[in-house]
This record gives structure tokens, C-alpha cells and sequence, in this order.
């Protein structure tokens, strides 16, 4: 029968917790809210059972938390501030932080299954370094879901890297998670060139001022239903190996570079099999789907690369040759001759805004309110100051007719005793 540990409650530490012998497969450790560090737990955090290790926030959305009343992993170590070198772990409800040689999070490539949910992972080397077992018959999904991935741009072989994974990574589903800010690497980055990576799902996500989906060398991935806004590089980086790539259904707006960019650049080998469909590509300063020569190949039985009906941030289509009139972001095929599809293309975007830009809207239609309001209360109060000073004036003539018609009725019985007086003089002739 699996138990239920408590830190500090039953072990002091973290690390105690996982050393112990009482500590067996399938326990959970519940971790309280506080700081622990190099000092308190002697390294890193090293987990060799299959374990439940929940943090104070366990499954509160990472994304969204105040981040009060953490359960806080502060450790220096160029492995790692936290290791997770068993099948099945579950990791959820930190906040892995400040790492300054290494990477927050680390999962081995000798196992499987982990679940990485609701953890905010930030100012690190480089934020998730995602691995998993690559050669075994058997491998179950690894998974990172709901987390808050923010400036993990300590310098170092790696650094810049929200998720990241070079030696070998099968079975992987990262969704709906935020990343923002990496410098100068990626995003979400497969840049193995030896190792199998494939079976790869990326969905879900939102990256705002972040940097590149990037794949080198991938096979059978989907990255489906992300929104990448103001990507600081081109969104969709698929850089040389990559075979059987779907891009579905994705909103890539305002990169510095492309929305999606096939090359060869970090590994001289051919992409292939590549379909973009249902995405909306608007606003990237160089194109909005560039291929270079020589990195694409369709030779039979490979595919031609399928971006048609995707909307390209105009009803008139992407600019290119072989759309006269088309105004959108650019497709730059550079092959001769062309290896790319995009005719049909959408008119319309289809993709609506994110709950968060919803907000956003709702919050910039109530500061106009609140504009129109205070406009309205200053015009309200000219108004009254206005009526203040007809009434006013309106007195003052009151008190000055008032005046005036004393001093009349005065006159009059002034006139009147004089009449009076001339009246008895003549009756006394």
C-alpha cells in the first residue's frame, strides 16, 4: 500500500525524504511552502523511486497562480537543480529558480513517463531539459503540461532554452504550458543530430516575446494550436533531418523574422514531408513561410510541402509570384522548381483571440469607458459650475429688481404725500 510523506513533517528535507527506505515506489511526498536550497538539501534534488513529488501548489495552474505560498528550489548545480532519473515520476506544484550554472528541471534519457505539471521554472541556465529513454521497445509518454517557463537565459552551453532536449526524445506531449522571454536560443528546441527524437506532440502553448519552436533531425511531430506572438526569431524553426512535420491550426504573428522557416542550417540534410494547414500567419517581418534551396526535398514518394489554407493575414493571400495581387505575409520559395503548396489559401482568419487577449480587449474597452466617464464627470462639473453662476446672476438681478422696486414704491409714496399736501393747501384758499 503506497503512503503519503510530509516535509519538513516526517523527513527534514527533500532529498532525506527520497533517501529513505521508508520512502518506497509509488509514495507520495507532499513538499511545504518555503526556500530550499544548496544548504538545506546538499545538492541537487535527486529522485531514484517512482514518486509522487507535489509541491504547495500541486495542481494549481502554474500559468495563472499568484506565486505566494510556494514550495521554492533554489539550488546551484551545473547537473541541475532537480534530476529526475526514474520511470514514471511525477513533478508537480514548484518553483525552480535562479540556477545559475544548470539547467531547473533535468529528466534522463534512461527512462520514461514523467509528468511535469504546474511548476513556474524561470531565470535559470535553461528551463526543462527535456530527455527521455529513445531505444527501449516500451516507452511511455512524457509530459509537460501547464507550466510557466520565463527567462531562463543564464549564460552557459544551453542557456536560453525554455524546454530543450538533445540526447534522445520519444513519446513527449508539451501542452499548454507559457514560455516568454528565452535569449538567445528557443523556445522549445529538439536539437539532437544523433539521438532518435520523434513521436512529439507541441500544443496548446502561448509564447509571447519568446523564441523558436525549433527541430533538427524529428520525426512524426505535431505542433497544433500554439500561439506565438512576437517571437524574437522565426516561429516555427525546422532546421535540417525533419521528417513527417504537421503544423496545424497555429496562430504565428509579428516575428522578427518568419512565421515558419524549412533550412538546413544546423544539419545539412534535407527536410521532408511537411503539411501547414488552418493556421493563421500575419505580421512577420521577413516572410511568412520561407524554404531554402536544397532544404526541402519532394522527390517521390515524398510530398510536396502543403501549406494551403492557411490565411496569411489578407483576403487577397500571401505575396508571391505566383499569387499577382496577394498582399499578405510573404511565401519566399527558393527552389527551382518550386517545392511549395499554398493555393487555395483562407480569406478569413479563423483562429479568434485567446481568452487573454479577450481580457485585454475587455480591459482597454473599459479604460475608454473609464476616459468617456471622467470626460462626462469634468463636463458635468464645468456645467454645474456654469448653472452655479446663472443662478447666481439670476439672484443678483432678483435682489437689484427687488431694489428697484422699493425704491419705485418709495417714489410713489413720496408723490402721493406730496399730492396730498398740495391737495389740502388749495382747500385752505
Amino acid at each position: 500500500m503506497a503512503n503519503e510523506w510530509q516535509v519538513p513533517g516526517d523527513f527534514p528535507t527533500i532529498n532525506s525524504a527520497l533517501a529513505s527506505p521508508l520512502v518506497m515506489d509509488y509514495d507520495t511526498i507532499r513538499v511545504a511552502p518555503g526556500l530550499y536550497t544548496n544548504a538545506t538539501e546538499g545538492g541537487p534534488i535527486i529522485v531514484t523511486k517512482i514518486v509522487q513529488l507535489l509541491g504547495a501548489q500541486a495542481n494549481v495552474d502554474a500559468r495563472t497562480r499568484p506565486g505566494t505560498n510556494e514550495s521554492i528550489i533554489e539550488i546551484v548545480d551545473p547537473n541541475g537543480s532537480v534530476l529526475i532519473n526514474q520511470n514514471n515520476v511525477v513533478f508537480n506544484g514548484f518553483t525552480v529558480r535562479n540556477n545559475t550554472t544548470g539547467f531547473g528541471i533535468v529528466t534522463s534519457s534512461l527512462f520514461s513517463g514523467y509528468w511535469i505539471f504546474n511548476n513556474i521554472v524561470e531565470n535559470n541556465e535553461g528551463g526543462l531539459y527535456f530527455n527521455s529513454d529513445s531505444t527501449s521497445p516500451d516507452i511511455t509518454f512524457s509530459q509537460a503540461i501547464q507550466n510557466f517557463f520565463r527567462a531562463n537565459n543564464q549564460p552557459g552551453g544551453a542557456g536560453g532554452n525554455g524546454i530543450y532536449s538533445d540526447i534522445g526524445a520519444v513519446n513527449i506531449l508539451i501542452d499548454s504550458n507559457q514560455l516568454t522571454g528565452h535569449q538567445p536560443a528557443a523556445s522549445i528546441n529538439f536539437a539532437s543530430v544523433a539521438n532518435t527524437q520523434e513521436n512529439i506532440v507541441i500544443s496548446n502553448n502561448l509564447m509571447v516575446t519568446d523564441n523558436s519552436i525549433a527541430l533538427i533531425n524529428t520525426t512524426n511531430v505535431k505542433i497544433r494550436d500554439n500561439r506565438m506572438i512576437d517571437t524574437q526569431g522565426s516561429s516555427i524553426f525546422i532546421a535540417g533531418g525533419n521528417n513527417l512535420i504537421e503544423i496545424e491550426g497555429n496562430h504565428l504573428q509579428n516575428s522578427v523574422s518568419n512565421g515558419i522557416y524549412v533550412n538546413t542550417i544546423f544539419l545539412a540534410v534535407s527536410n521532408t514531408n511537411i503539411r501547414a494547414k488552418n493556421n493563421t500567419i500575419q505580421g512577420n517581418d521577413s516572410a511568412g513561410l520561407r524554404v531554402d534551396a536544397g532544404a526541402y526535398d519532394d522527390t517521390p514518394p515524398n510530398r510536396r510541402l502543403d501549406a494551403t489554407n492557411n490565411f496569411w493575414g489578407s483576403k487577397t493571400g500571401p505575396t508571391n509570384p505566383a499569387n499577382p495581387g496577394g498582399t499578405g505575409d510573404a511565401v519566399i520559395d527558393d527552389n527551382v522548381p518550386s517545392v511549395v503548396e499554398f493555393i487555395p489559401f483562407l480569406t478569413t482568419n479563423l483562429i479568434g483571440p485567446t481568452c487573454e487577449e479577450l481580457l485585454a480587449m475587455c480591459q482597454a474597452e473599459l479604460n475608454n469607458t473609464l476616459i468617456q466617464f471622467i470626460q462626462c464627470q469634468q463636463l458635468l462639473e464645468t456645467t454645474q459650475a456654469q448653472l452655479l453662476d446663472s443662478q447666481r446672476v439670476i439672484v443678483e438681478n432678483q435682489i437689484n429688481a427687488y431694489v428697484q422696486l422699493i425704491n419705485a414704491a418709495n417714489l410713489i409714496n413720496t408723490a402721493q404725500a406730496q399730492v396730498l399736501e398740495c391737495q389740502a393747501a388749495l382747500a385752505s384758499v
